[in-house]
């Protein structure tokens, strides 16, 4: 089996989250976590997904049974089930937009995050992504998924990120692995930076070391900076137009659909596309949910309309030129 034919395998939490809305609606019991929001994106980018996780044995994996004919596939055998509840959280949406997480069982959380051991169901050459988890946990994991050959891809969160050697911690990792996929929440957080300036945009994901840092900007798209093309930064606009119903997860799902896009040999610019293009259905469901607007010919529309308004920033920094004299 060559590389390209390798499911994305995705690690991270399952949890049942609730929603509560800025509007005062609340969405109890929702399937939610990281790992499922990503498995769900590249479920709709057409992938097949690896889900590895762990979870209480009361968790509803039966949910996970996504069937459509336009979509791909997600295997949850390698979801180990612990005895116990699972970890659960709330999620409190802002009228700006803003939100904020309450983790009602961290101790839970922190067990059923997956360990290097569970890495070694990974073969060579595959694409993981390691979902949001304490530095400490994406460290061990990391090295494990080096050790084993693959190719990783690495998501995280600001309640991560709130020591003040985290920066620093988090770009030792960073240069560690293959693709980083920060939010520009994330940016902002560690850098102070909130403009728009794209050079000094590539300056501040250079800092990073990751051979290829994409950006997650929101309804804005994406912003990309890749080894491979040095003086650019890739711009890839979102999907326009869309009834958004609940925003939970676009970030997670958007990694979800533009890793399957790459696991398949699909080039950046059309990978992103097609991971804006999923965050841009999840978001018009609610939770771990194939939303009706979702087909083929409807996908292709989207991915079109987003391929058509790509755009290219000259830029060139200093750390981009270090990166590629090593």
């Amino acid at each position: 089996m060559t590389t390209e034919n390798l499911p994305l395998v995705v690690m991270g939490h399952l949890t049942i989250d609730e929603i509560r809305m800025s509007s005062g609606l609340v969405h109890e019991s929702t399937i939610g976590g990281a790992a499922a929001y990503s498995a769900l994106g590249g479920f709709l980018a057409g992938g097949d997904v690896v889900v590895i996780s762990r979870v209480g044995s009361s968790y509803p994996l039966d949910r996970f049974r996504l069937v459509h004919p336009d979509g791909g596939t997600v295997d949850i055998s390698e979801t180990l089930i612990l005895p116990g509840e699972s970890t659960k959280n709330i999620a409190w949406y802002g009228e700006d937009g803003t939100r904020r997480w309450d983790i009602l069982n961290p101790d839970t959380m922190h067990i059923q995050t997956p360990t290097p051991e569970d890495a070694d169901r990974v073969e060579r050459g595959q694409w993981v992504l390691v979902c949001p988890a304490s530095l400490e946990q994406q460290e061990a994991l990391v090295d494990r998924l080096r050790a084993r050959g693959a190719r990783i891809a690495l998501d995280t969160e600001i309640h991560y990120l709130t020591d003040p050697d985290a920066m620093e911690r988090l770009s030792a990792l960073t240069s560690r692995v293959d693709c980083f996929l920060p939010s520009r929440e994330h940016i902002t957080h560690l850098t102070g930076y909130a403009g728009d300036d794209a050079g000094r945009i590539a300056e501040l994901l250079d800092r990073f070391g990751s051979p290829r840092v994409v950006l997650k900007c929101g309804a804005s798209g994406v912003l990309a900076s890749d080894r491979e093309r040095p003086g650019e930064l890739l711009s890839v606009p979102g999907v326009e137009r869309i009834d958004v119903i609940d925003p939970t997860g676009a970030g997670d799902s958007f990694d979800g659909g533009f890793l399957a896009g790459l696991s398949r040999g699909e080039s950046v610019a059309d990978a992103i596309a097609g991971g804006c293009v999923a965050a841009s259905f999840v978001i018009q469901a609610i939770g771990l949910t194939v939303p009706a607007e979702f087909s083929s010919a409807e996908t292709t529309r989207r991915r079109e309309t987003v391929r058509g308004r790509v755009a290219v920033h000259q830029t060139f920094t200093k750390a981009r030129e270090k990166v590629n004299n090593r």
